[in-house]
C-alpha cells in the first residue's frame, strides 16, 4: 500500500512531467498500480487526501481503466465506490469543472455496467439512487447543479458502447434506462424550465442552474431511443424516434410552446440550447400523434416561429441564427406542405415572415456561417421541391421561392465586396462546401427559371462590363470578377436542374443556352487573355467556376443515351455549337487550353484531368470525341505540353498518369478501326525512351551535370506508362505495349527493365524514382480483365515475370545495404516500397496467370529469388510499427495471404527466423484492436507483472512502445481478419504435415516442388509461439469486443489441437482458471469442456464451423460466469456457418 505523499508525487509526475523518462517511469508505476489488489484503495485515498488538482484527474483515469477491466471489481466494490462517489461530488459542489466533470462520467459509466446487475434480494442497486439524484436535482442549489450534471453525464453515457462486449449489452441496458428512468429525468428538466419561466427575472446562479436544465433536455431528446448509431454528417434526414408514452407530456406541458417561451426570457448567449432541443423536438417521428394532435404540435411550433420573427433581435447572435435555421430545415424536412398549410392563416404569415427574414439574412450573410446559410436554403430548397408534387393551392409558395432565389444571387454579388474590402474569409476558398450550396440551388432556381435566368444574366452583364473597361481600379475588377465566379456558379448550378424529371419544359433549354452562351462567350475572352499575361488566384477561382459548368453541362446534355432534340444549341450557334459534337469539339478545346496554359498549377491540372477522365468514360462520347479534330491533335502530340515535356515538379507529375490513362481509353477505341495507330501514339514517348537509353549507355549520370534532369525524365516516363498500362485492358493491345516495353532500347540498355535496373543502381536511395518504378511493375502484373491470361503458344507472362523479378531483386539486394535515414524521411525512403514490393507479387499470384510451379522443374530460380528478396525486406519491417500505415498494412498481410495459400511449398523451407516472423505479424494483426485493453487483458490472464513482461518481450514486435497507454494509430480490422486468415493456412498445413501417415505418397506432391520440414525446426527453437498465439487469440475473444470473431475462431481450432499435444492448452485453462474466484472455477471448468464438445481432431471446414458454434457460446457462458451469473444447461443451439452467421449470434 503505498502512501499519500507518494501517490502526490506520482500524481503531479503525470501531470506535469517534461522529461519523457520521468513520464515514462510514472506511467508504469500507474500501471502497476492499477493491475495490484490495491488499486480501489490507492484511487479513493487520492480522492479523499491527494493534492488537488493532481491528484483528482488521475485517480477518476485510474478508476475508469480500472473498470474497463471488468473482471477485477466485485458487486459489492462497485457499489461501494459508486455510494462513495455520489457523496463525493455532493459534498464538493464547487470543484473546479475538469475535476467535477470526469467524476461526473465516471459515476455514470459505473453505473451504466452495472444497470442491470442484481443481487440475492434482486435489487438493481445501481439504479436505486436515480430516484435520490432526480430529487436533487429540482432544487436551485448547488447540490441542484450536481444533480444535474450527473443525469446529463448519465444520459449521455448510456449512448455509448463503451464497457460493453457487444453492442446487444448496450442496447439492452439502454432499452431499459429509456423504459424506466429516461422520461422521469426529461420531466425534470421540464419543471426546472418552466419555474424558470414562472420567476423573473434570473440571477446568476439562477442562470446557470437553467442551463444545466437545458443541456440536459437536450440530451434526453437527443437519445438514441431506437437504439440506431446515426451518422451525424447526415444531419437533417435524423426522426427523432420518441415513445409513444412520452406523447401525453409533450402535449399537456405544452413543451414546444414553453421552449419559444425561453427564447424571451434567455440572454441571447444561451437562447441557442433552448433552439437545440427544439431542433430535437421538430423532427419527431411524425408517427407519434394521431392526426388531430399532430395538427396542434405542428402548429405549435408555427406560431412558436412566428413569434420569434416577429422579435427578432436576439438571431442576430450568429449561434441563435444557426440554430433557428436547423429548426427551420429540420420542419420541412420532417412535415409536408400539405400539413403546413392546414395551419391556415399562421402559416401564411410565417411564410411572408420567413421571406423578409431570408431576404435580411442573405443580405447580411457574411456574418453568419456558411452551414447556417446553408440550412436556411436548405428550408427552401424543399418547398421549392414540393411544389411538383403538392396537391394543395401553392401560390404563397411560389411568389416567395423567386424572391428567395432573388436575393441569394444579390447576396452572393454583395458577399465579394466583403471578402476584398472587408477581409473576411472566402467561401470560393472551399469549393466543396460551395458545391453543396449549391446543389440546393439547383432547386430553387428551376422554380421560376426565367425570372432567375434573367437576374444572373443581368448581374452578370453588369460585372463582366466592370471587368473589361477601362480606367477602373484593381480592386473593382477583383470584386467583379469573384462577382463573375459566383454567377458562372450559379449558372452551373441552374443547368444542373435540367436533369430532374419535374422539369421537362423545352423553353428552358433556351434559357439554359442564354447562361452557357454568356459563359463560354467569356470563357473565349479570358482564355485569350492567357496568352498576354500570367493567371493570378482569382484566375484559379474563375477556372473552377467554369470547369464546374462545363462538368454540369455534360451531365444534364450530353450521355450515351437517346436524347430528344435539346434547343440549347439554338443559342449556342455563334458559338459554331450545333449539337453534342459541337459541344464536345468545344470541350476539347478548352481541355487543350488547360493542358497549355494551366499545366503549372496542380488544381487546376487536376480538376481539368477530372473532367477528361469523366468524358472518355462512356463509350458512345469516346467515340465522338475521336471525330473531332482536336482530339486527334491531342493523341498525336500529346507530349507537346510543358506538364509533360517539362520535368520540374513532382506533385505535377503525379497528373501524368491520368492523363495518359484517359488518352489510352481514347486509343483504345482508336485501334478498333485502325490498329496501326498505336504505333504513332506510341511515338513521342518512343522518342523519349530512346533518348534515357542513349543517356543510360553513355553511363556516369551519377557525376553528370545534368543528373537531376534525367532523375526527373526517368520519373516522369514511368508515371506516363503506368497510366497507359492502367487504360489498356484490352488483351491484344496489352500484348502490344509489352513488346513495345521489350522491342525499344539499344544493345546495351535492350528495355525498359534494362532501364529500370539502372536506374534503380543509380537512385537507390531516392524514393521519388524507386516509388514510380516499383509502383509501373505492380501495375504490369496486375491480371486486369484477364489481358495476362494468353493463349498456350505464348510464354509472355514468363517473360514478363523473369524480367520484373530481376528488377525487384536488384532494388531489394540495394536497399537492404542502405544506412539509415533521419526520422523524417524513414517512411518514404525505407518502408513505402516494401509494401510496392509485396503488392507486385501478390498481383503475380493472384492473376493465376503465371505457372510458376514449373520453374522448379527446369531450374529457375526466379520466383524463389524474388520471394527470397520480398521476405528480407517483411523481415526488416519487424523493427517496425508498420501498422500505422494502413496501405503499406494491407499490402502486407495481402502478399503474406497469398504466399501461405499457393507457395507452401517455399514456406516449408524458408528460414526459421522468417518463419517465425510471419507469426510475430499475425500476432501484431490480431492484437491490433487496442493495446491498451489487450495488455490489461494478458496482465489477467497471467495476473503477475513479471510473467508479463516477460510475454511482452517474446512478443515486442506487437507490444514495441514502452508504455501500455501510448496513443498508437492501429490497423483496421482487414488487418486482423486477414491475419486470422494467414493463421489457419499455416496451422493447417503444420496440422495435415503432422499427421500425414509416415511413407505415405501424396499424389499432389509428385508433380509439384517438394515441401520442406525447416518449420518444425522453427517451433523447436521457438516452442511458446504457438501458445503465444493460443493466449492471444482467446483474450481478445473473451476480453474484447471485435467485430471479426468469426475469422479468430478459424484458427484456434487448429492451434487447440496442436498445443493440446504437448499439454500447452491444459496449461493454459489451468493458469485461467487459477486467477478466478473459487466459486467460479468449476463452473469455467466445464465450459471449457462444453468447448470441446462434439469436436472432432481434424481442421476440416464442418469441424471448424462446429467449433464456431461451440465458442459462440462458450465466450457468453465465460462472460456470464465472471458477473456473477448462473448457466442453464439448455442453451439453444443453431448452426453457424458463416461471418455474418456468428455475428449475429454474438450480438442475440
Amino acid at each position: 500500500m503505498y502512501d499519500i505523499d507518494f501517490l502526490n508525487r506520482l500524481s503531479r509526475t503525470l501531470c506535469e512531467a517534461v522529461n519523457e523518462q520521468d513520464r515514462r517511469v510514472a506511467e508504469e508505476t500507474l500501471s502497476k498500480l492499477i493491475d495490484s489488489n490495491q488499486c480501489l484503495q490507492h484511487c479513493l485515498l487520492l480522492l479523499e487526501s491527494g493534492e488537488q488538482p493532481y491528484a483528482q484527474v488521475v485517480a477518476s483515469g485510474a478508476l475508469k481503466r480500472l473498470l474497463n477491466k471488468k473482471v477485477n471489481l466485485s458487486l459489492q466494490d462497485r457499489l461501494e465506490l459508486s455510494r462513495y462517489l455520489l457523496k463525493y461530488l455532493v459534498a464538493r459542489p464547487s470543484l473546479p469543472l475538469y475535476i467535477q466533470n470526469p467524476l461526473c462520467k465516471l459515476y455514470a459509466y459505473l453505473t451504466k455496467i452495472g444497470w442491470l446487475e442484481k443481487d440475492q434480494t434482486e435489487t438493481f442497486h445501481f439504479q436505486v439512487p436515480i430516484t435520490q439524484i432526480l430529487g436533487l436535482a429540482k432544487e436551485p442549489t448547488a447540490e441542484g447543479s450536481i444533480g444535474l450534471k450527473l443525469l446529463n453525464s448519465l444520459v449521455e453515457e448510456m449512448n455509448l458502447e463503451e464497457g460493453f462486449d457487444s453492442v446487444s449489452k448496450q442496447r439492452k441496458i439502454s432499452g431499459s434506462f429509456r423504459d424506466s428512468r429516461l422520461l422521469d429525468i426529461f420531466i425534470v428538466s421540464l419543471d426546472i424550465l418552466k419555474q424558470a419561466i414562472d420567476v423573473k427575472p434570473l440571477n446568476e446562479s439562477m442562470l446557470s442552474y437553467i442551463t444545466l436544465a437545458l443541456d440536459l433536455s437536450f440530451a434526453c431528446t437527443n437519445f438514441d431511443f431506437a437504439g440506431i448509431v446515426n451518422d451525424e454528417t447526415l444531419d437533417e434526414g435524423t426522426n427523432v424516434q420518441i415513445p409513444t408514452k412520452w406523447r401525453p407530456v409533450l402535449v399537456e406541458k405544452q413543451v414546444v410552446n414553453m421552449f419559444f417561451d425561453l427564447y424571451f426570457i434567455l440572454p441571447q448567449q444561451i437562447v441557442s440550447k433552448a433552439f437545440l432541443t427544439l431542433v430535437q423536438l421538430v423532427s419527431i417521428r411524425r408517427l407519434l400523434f394521431d392526426g388531430v394532435d399532430r395538427l396542434k404540435f405542428l402548429d405549435s411550433f408555427i406560431r412558436g416561429l412566428k413569434r420569434v420573427l416577429e422579435s427578432a433581435p436576439k438571431l442576430s447572435y450568429p449561434d441563435n441564427f444557426h440554430q433557428f435555421c436547423r429548426i427551420l430545415s429540420r420542419l420541412k424536412a420532417n412535415y409536408q406542405v400539405s400539413e403546413l398549410v392546414k395551419c391556415g392563416d399562421q402559416f401564411s404569415n410565417l411564410l411572408e415572415l420567413l421571406t423578409v427574414f431570408t431576404q435580411q439574412s442573405l443580405q447580411m450573410s457574411h456574418l453568419f456561417t456558411q452551414s447556417s446559410i446553408f440550412y436556411l436554403m436548405s428550408f427552401w430548397s424543399r418547398m421549392a421541391g414540393s411544389l411538383t408534387y403538392a396537391r394543395i393551392d401553392v401560390d404563397l409558395i411560389s411568389a416567395a421561392i423567386p424572391k428567395v432565389c432573388s436575393a441569394f444571387i444579390r447576396s452572393r454579388v454583395l458577399l465579394c465586396e466583403s471578402v476584398v474590402r472587408g477581409n473576411i474569409e472566402d467561401p470560393l476558398d472551399d469549393m466543396g462546401s460551395v458545391k453543396q450550396l449549391m446543389e440546393l440551388f439547383t432547386v430553387i432556381s428551376r422554380n421560376d427559371y426565367k425570372t432567375t435566368v434573367e437576374e444572373l444574366v443581368r448581374n452578370f452583364e453588369e460585372s463582366l462590363a466592370v471587368l473589361f473597361r477601362q480606367g477602373v481600379s484593381n480592386q473593382d475588377q477583383l470584386i467583379a470578377r469573384k462577382q463573375l465566379i459566383w454567377l458562372i456558379t450559379m449558372m452551373a448550378a441552374g443547368i444542373n436542374g435540367k436533369g430532374s424529371a419535374s422539369y421537362g419544359d423545352s423553353d428552358e433549354d433556351i434559357y439554359d443556352g442564354e447562361v452557357v452562351f454568356r459563359v463560354w462567350k467569356t470563357m473565349q475572352m479570358t482564355d485569350q487573355r492567357l496568352e498576354r499575361q500570367q493567371p493570378g488566384a482569382v484566375d484559379i477561382q474563375l477556372e473552377f467556376a467554369y470547369i464546374y459548368l462545363m462538368d454540369e453541362f455534360r451531365r444534364a446534355c450530353i450521355t450515351d443515351q437517346v436524347q430528344r432534340e435539346n434547343k440549347v444549341y439554338e443559342k449556342l450557334a455563334p458559338l459554331g455549337i450545333n449539337d453534342e459534337a459541337g459541344v464536345l469539339r468545344f470541350f476539347a478545346q478548352k481541355l487543350i487550353t488547360n493542358l497549355k496554359f494551366w499545366g503549372k498549377d496542380e488544381r487546376i491540372l487536376n480538376s481539368t484531368l477530372s473532367l477528361l477522365n469523366d468524358l472518355t468514360a462512356g463509350y458512345s462520347n469516346v467515340r465522338r470525341l475521336l471525330k473531332t479534330q482536336e482530339i486527334q491533335l491531342l493523341l498525336r502530340n500529346h507530349a507537346v505540353f510543358d506538364f509533360v515535356a517539362v520535368n520540374e515538379d513532382i506533385s505535377i507529375m503525379r497528373s501524368r498518369t491520368n492523363f495518359y490513362a484517359s488518352l489510352m481509353r481514347l486509343v483504345n477505341i482508336e485501334l478498333e478501326e485502325e490498329p496501326a495507330f498505336f504505333d504513332e501514339f506510341m511515338a513521342p514517348i518512343t522518342v523519349k525512351f530512346k533518348e534515357i537509353c542513349s543517356i543510360f549507355q553513355n553511363g556516369n549520370i551519377s557525376s553528370s551535370v545534368n543528373e537531376p534532369q534525367i532523375r526527373m525524365a526517368v520519373i516522369g516516363f514511368m508515371r506516363d506508362l503506368r497510366g497507359i498500362a492502367s487504360s489498356c485492358t484490352r488483351k491484344t493491345f496489352y500484348l502490344n505495349f509489352l513488346l513495345w516495353c521489350f522491342s525499344n532500347g539499344n544493345s546495351n540498355v535492350s528495355n525498359l527493365f534494362t532501364v529500370m535496373q539502372e536506374s534503380i543502381k543509380i537512385w537507390i536511395d531516392n524514393a521519388d524514382v524507386t516509388t514510380p518504378i516499383l509502383k509501373l511493375l505492380a501495375e504490369l502484373v496486375m491480371n486486369r480483365q484477364s489481358r495476362l491470361q494468353y493463349d498456350m503458344q505464348t510464354c509472355m507472362a514468363v517473360v514478363l515475370f523473369k524480367n520484373i523479378a530481376k528488377v525487384v531483386c536488384e532494388y531489394g539486394t540495394r536497399l537492404l545495404s542502405l544506412p539509415p535515414v533521419p526520422k523524417e524521411h524513414h517512411y518514404k525512403q525505407r518502408i513505402k516500397n516494401t509494401g510496392v514490393v509485396c503488392q507486385i507479387i501478390k498481383n503475380v499470384l493472384s492473376g493465376n496467370y503465371l505457372p510458376f510451379g514449373v520453374f522448379y522443374i527446369y531450374g529457375d530460380t526466379c520466383m524463389t529469388d524474388t520471394l527470397d528478396i520480398t521476405f528480407k525486406l517483411f523481415y526488416r519491417l519487424q523493427e517496425e510499427n508498420f501498422l500505422v500505415y494502413p496501405k503499406l498494412t494491407q499490402a502486407v498481410y495481402g502478399f503474406l495471404d497469398i504466399v501461405t495459400k499457393d507457395c507452401t511449398a517455399y514456406i516449408s523451407k524458408m528460414e526459421e527466423s522468417y518463419f517465425i516472423a510471419i507469426f510475430r505479424a499475425i500476432h501484431r494483426g490480431i492484437c491490433s484492436v487496442g493495446k491498451t485493453i489487450f495488455y490489461l487483458a494478458i496482465v489477467f490472464w497471467f495476473q503477475d507483472m513479471s510473467t508479463t513482461n516477460n510475454y511482452l518481450s517474446t512478443n515486442s514486435s506487437s507490444f514495441y512502445s514502452s508504455s501500455p497507454f501510448s496513443n498508437n494509430s492501429f490497423a483496421d480490422t482487414t488487418a486482423i481478419s486477414t491475419s486470422c486468415s494467414i493463421l489457419d493456412q499455416v496451422i493447417t498445413y503444420v496440422f495435415e504435415q503432422l499427421t500425414q501417415q509416415p511413407g505415405a505418397v501424396n499424389m499432389v506432391q509428385l508433380c509439384r516442388e517438394p515441401e520442406g520440414d525447416r518449420w518444425r525446426t522453427a517451433f523447436e527453437k521457438q516452442p511458446n509461439v504457438l501458445y503465444e498465439m493460443l493466449v492471444s487469440i482467446l483474450s481478445q475473444i473473451l476480453f474484447e469486443e471485435v467485430k471479426c470473431q468469426w475469422s479468430m475462431s478459424r484458427p484456434l481450432l487448429g492451434l487447440i489441437i496442436l498445443t493440446r499435444e504437448s499439454g500447452r492448452f491444459d496449461e493454459c485453462k489451468r493458469e485461467f482458471l487459477r486467477q478466478q474466484p473459487e466459486s467460479c472455477q468449476l463452473e469455467l471448468d466445464k465450459a471449457f469442456t462444453r468447448l470441446m464438445d462434439g469436436i472432432a481432431k481434424n481442421v476440416t471446414l464442418k469441424n471448424k464451423d462446429n467449433f464456431t458454434q461451440n465458442l459462440s457460446t462458450f465466450r457468453k457462458e465465460v462472460d456470464i460466469i465472471l458477473r456473477g451469473g448462473s448457466i442453464s444447461t439448455d442453451i439453444p443451439v443453431t448452426s453457424i456457418g458463416s461471418e455474418q452467421e456468428y455475428t449475429d449470434n454474438m450480438t442475440d
